[in-house]
Formats: structure tokens, C-alpha cells, sequence
């Protein structure tokens, strides 16, 4: 409109300018449906982030519930028809992997080859400074917030006269 002012004295030119406010007015209708369609783009994404994190926290805290927090726990869910307790060594000997299985058998649950989603417990050998190797198996459980055990509990459990497995937070690596 300035620029009218301007030229207003050649017509040719008042064309001119037109034409090129007609073109950078198109231009700016044109950038703003693309910045509405990003802006609108930017809000469904967040919005699909937003969902996933709500929904990957309720299934997260529907895990956090199904886990045992303490031996007792753990102790009555062994007791239920299904096995809940499961095992996982990493480094155990051939005799102490028997061992385990004899522990897991009467106290229904299992020993498994792999640490997986089920795995309550990760029976690992420690020497005299109580320490153990750093396996796979044991960073997946301290991941998963699972028990890392010394394999004495498997072993002090058995020779314990009573049916029920000893206090396992007294073996907690």
C-alpha cells in the first residue's frame, strides 16, 4: 500500500505492484496453512507421546504390583497353584544348578536357562568380599529391580530343617 503511494504515477508499475503483493500475500497464506499444519502435526505427536508414557506407566505399575517386595510375599505367591517363584543362576557349577532346581521344585517354582519378564530371583556365586561377576543375568536383574541372591540361600535353605525358605534378604547381593 505504501509502495502504491508511491508509484502512482506510472500505471504500468501500480500493475507491478500489485502483482507482487497478490504473490507475496499468496506466499504468506501459504506459509502460515504450513506452519498450522506443523503447529497441528507437533500437538498430535505430543499427544501420541503423552499417551504412550501414560500407558507404559500403567502397565509398569501393574508389574510393580504383581511383584514380590519382600521373602514373605514371595513366599505366599510360591505357595499359589502356579509357580511364581523363578530362577535364574549365572556362574553357578553343575552341582549348585541341582541344587537349585531341588530348592525350585519344593518350593514351586522353577529354574530357568534365561532371565525373562517372570524372573524373580538371580542366584549368583560371591567371593569372600561379597562380590559377584557382572553378568548379563545380574545387570538384567538389578534393571528390573529383581533379587540378586549369593547362592548360599539356595544352599542354607536346603539343609534348614523347616519347609520354608530362609529370610532372603539376608543373602541379598
Amino acid at each position: 500500500m505504501i509502495v502504491e503511494t508511491l508509484y502512482m504515477g506510472n500505471e504500468k508499475d501500480v500493475t507491478v505492484v500489485e502483482e507482487t503483493q497478490f504473490h507475496l500475500n499468496s506466499q504468506l497464506q501459504h506459509n502460515q496453512v504450513q506452519h498450522d499444519q506443523v503447529q497441528h502435526d507437533q500437538v498430535q505427536h505430543d499427544q501420541v507421546q503423552h499417551d504412550q508414557v501414560q500407558q507404559d506407566q500403567v502397565q509398569q505399575d501393574q508389574v510393580q504390583k504383581e511383584e514380590p517386595t519382600s521373602m514373605s510375599e514371595a513366599t505366599q505367591k510360591q505357595t499359589s497353584s502356579s509357580p511364581h517363584l523363578s530362577l535364574v543362576g549365572s556362574r553357578l557349577t553343575g552341582a549348585q544348578l541341582q541344587q537349585a532346581k531341588i530348592f525350585a521344585k519344593k518350593h514351586g517354582g522353577r529354574i530357568a536357562t534365561c532371565f525373562n519378564g517372570s524372573t524373580t530371583h538371580i542366584i549368583v556365586n560371591v567371593d569372600e568380599n561379597g562380590r559377584c561377576t557382572r553378568t548379563l543375568k545380574y545387570l538384567q536383574g538389578i534393571a528390573s529391580g529383581r533379587w540378586i541372591v549369593d547362592y548360599q540361600w539356595i544352599k542354607h535353605s536346603l539343609e534348614n530343617e523347616g519347609q520354608v525358605a530362609l529370610p532372603v534378604s539376608m543373602y541379598e547381593v
